[in-house]
């Protein structure tokens, strides 16, 4: 495949995680899966993200905007676009005071482009967004829910981290190989609004993935061996994932310095049902995970064209 401006098919995404997947078909199962996930994972840290779409890439906003550009995305690109943004907020809205991280936060929150992903430590709400309504309604396409080992990969805001520049443009902090062939790093951020805290919200944060010439086996195309099973391209890992993840089939317990990623299939068909048990028996629904003024307007705005029928050209959905 050409690296260049050639883009990759649009259900690729399906293709790499379909051989990993597991498939959520009840709340019965849903539950299942996520206690195996659990038991396998007993002295490790996980954190969750639920997607509408099980075709969607695991892109963060700002790698998606710029992938539907004609060029390809580079990591010089991402850090351009994001050193702009933070130079506009302190210029223009005298944001000079909060670093560069704790800035990023916020804009991802209310809804700018940045390359953090939303994720959980709480499973439930995570498969809480895996079920929400999508852009075509709450049943038109399956669901997709990620477990992620985060393991050792988690920072606080240190003299490292907590700087007027972003962390990973100071190559003695964070190396080449770390950033781009590593699992990402996970940050909590404090509760700057109140969503934060309502979905125990965490950022996974890394660089565009790559390996060294000759070492893709890690991006299998499904479990067993690479030479059997066959490897992606890079170009094709970049189209289905803007951080290096390690997929695992949940079969069996893995060595102990693995990181793996799990994924999961809902049915469509079940989405309705399973949100409909999160709310009533666990209390999480739109109005718990999005608490404050603007979530409440955000929904509303959205039933206000969905019961007049309209599809707004700028609808956007709320944000995990």
């Amino acid at each position: 495949m050409d690296s260049g401006t050639t883009k990759v098919d649009f259900n690729l995404p399906s293709k790499f995680f379909k051989p990993w997947e597991k498939t959520i078909d009840s709340w019965k199962s849903a539950i299942n899966w996520i206690d195996i996930v659990q038991e396998y994972s007993r002295n490790r840290s996980m954190v969750w993200r639920g997607v509408s779409n099980a075709d969607y890439p695991l892109h963060s906003s700002l790698y998606r905007n710029l992938y539907e550009l004609p060029k390809k995305v580079t990591e010089d690109e991402l850090s351009r676009y994001e050193n702009k943004f933070i130079d506009l907020a302190r210029k223009r809205w005298r944001f000079d005071g909060i670093d560069a991280l704790e800035l990023m936060a916020q804009l991802q929150h209310f809804g700018a482009p940045t390359r953090l992903i939303d994720v959980t430590y709480n499973p439930l709400i995570g498969l809480w967004f895996a079920c929400r309504d999508g852009q075509d309604g709450i049943g038109a396409h399956d669901g997709r829910l990620f477990a992620f080992d985060v393991s050792k990969r988690d920072f606080t805001l240190d003299g490292n981290w907590n700087q007027s520049k972003l962390p990973w443009s100071d190559k003695n902090l964070i190396s080449k190989k770390q950033w781009h062939s590593t699992t990402p790093q996970v940050w909590r951020p404090p509760s700057y609004i109140e969503r934060i805290a309502a979905q125990n919200a965490a950022f996974l944060i890394g660089g565009v993935p790559s390996v060294q010439t000759g070492q893709n086996a890690v991006f299998r195309k499904g479990p067993g061996d690479g030479s059997t099973m066959g490897t992606w391209k890079i170009d094709e890992v970049q189209a289905v994932t803007s951080v290096f993840i390690r997929m695992t089939a949940l079969n069996s317990r893995v060595n102990s310095r693995s990181t793996p990623t799990y994924t999961f299939r809902i049915k469509r068909h079940q989405k309705e049902l399973i949100r409909d048990v999160l709310d009533k028996q666990f209390g999480i629904n739109v109005s718990a995970l999005f608490p404050e003024v603007s979530g409440m307007a955000q929904f509303i705005k959205e039933e206000a064209y969905s019961q007049l029928g309209i599809r707004h050209p700028s609808r956007s959905k709320l944000r995990d």
